[in-house]
Parts: C-alpha cells; structure tokens; sequence
C-alpha cells in the first residue's frame, strides 16, 4: 500500500476508535433514569438537564448513523482490497 493509503486507514481507524467513543459516552449521558446493567448493579443518571439530555440524545442518534457509514464503508475497503488481490485478511490473521 502507497504512504497515502497507509494514512487515510490509519485516519479512518481512528475515526472509528473517536466515533465509537461518541457513541458510547452520549448515550450514557441521555439517559434519563438510572442505567441497570444486566441486573448486576445501577449507574445513576449523570444529567438531570432536559435539554441537555435531549441534546445527548441527538448527538447519540447522528454518531450512530455516522458509525454504521463508516462500518459499511470499511466492510467495502476490506471487499475492495481482497478483490484487487491484496490479502488484507490473512494478514490481519
């Protein structure tokens, strides 16, 4: 793979890490009543806020959407690369 190639991966795999962050800290942050974790213990609410939490909930929503583009769209570099004949997964093994 060329430097440039080598960079947007490394780019996007970071956006993945950041967005996927996103998505978990925002959606603890909407929450409006405590959190039960597989019955196992509760978090409390961190926000009582409305509109903070409303505005949570939106980030949580578009960085949802955001996050499944970019696993469709990593699912199709994988695709691309292994038909142009570069073995991405058995390295990745």
């Amino acid at each position: 793979m060329s430097h440039w190639n080598q960079w947007i991966a490394s780019q996007m795999h970071r956006m993945l890490y950041v967005v996927t962050a996103l998505v978990l800290l925002s959606g603890v942050l909407m929450m409006e009543r405590d959190i039960n974790v597989f019955h196992l213990f509760s978090l409390p609410y961190l926000i009582e806020d409305r509109e903070l939490t409303a505005l949570m909930n939106q980030v949580h929503k578009y960085s949802c959407m955001l996050l499944g583009v970019m696993v469709i769209a990593h699912i199709a570099a994988v695709i691309k690369h292994q038909l142009s004949g570069n073995n991405i997964l058995k390295r990745m093994l």
